[in-house]
């Protein structure tokens, strides 16, 4: 009778350890990626391929002396508005030099939001130039490897907005939240770039 009982759950048992070995394997491998897409971070590629950080810098030394400039004129207004501090207020003088700070101070803070709206747009262009840059390197591995596609990998929440609204809003845009370092092909980029001549 127990040989009876041990044949009929004999099958059972095999059924249960082989479920159960691999249900022990399953844990201990990870599962299998989709490598069939791969993710780009552009920001770390606009920090990092050598021909967009030289074009930045080549960008920033030739409004440097501008800005200097605007620096040593904020310095002498400052300057002028201490002096007005020891006159008389009711004096010709007095009020001579305040209309001339004043005159001087509006003139500076219209030269420098034209300067910055200068800066911004010859910066948007070397970001338009280096992202056709990145798509077109991206593209040529992604078809040498037989990508189905690329996606952009999503910025780091350390790089939110301050103004907590804007950050909201940023959030709320999201399509992606993490992306698997295997599948990032960052690296692959950045490093070819920095070979082409």
């Amino acid at each position: 009778m127990n040989q009876k009982i041990l044949l009929i759950h004999l099958p059972l048992l095999c059924t249960a350890l082989a479920f159960l070995g691999g249900s022990l394997i399953a844990e201990r491998e990870s599962p299998a990626l989709d490598e069939d897409i791969h993710f780009l971070d552009m920001q770390r590629c606009f920090n990092e391929v050598p021909a967009v950080v030289d074009e930045m810098d080549r960008l920033r030394a030739q409004f440097a002396p501008t800005s200097e400039a605007f620096r040593q004129k904020d310095k002498s207004l400052r300057a002028t508005e201490g002096e007005l501090l020891v006159m008389d207020p009711n004096s010709m003088d007095f009020l001579t030099k305040k209309h001339e700070l004043e005159t001087a101070r509006l003139t500076l803070e219209r030269s420098q939001q034209f300067q910055l709206q200068r800066f911004q747009t010859a910066q948007s262009e070397v970001y338009v130039r280096a992202a056709r840059l990145i798509q077109a390197k991206a593209e040529e591995i992604g078809r040498l490897k037989g990508y189905a596609g690329i996606f952009v990998s999503p910025p780091s929440l350390d790089d939110l907005p301050q103004e907590t609204q804007i950050a909201a809003e940023f959030l709320n845009s999201r399509k992606l939240l993490w992306v698997h370092p295997q599948l990032d092909m960052t690296q692959e980029v950045i490093e070819s770039l920095s070979e082409t001549p």
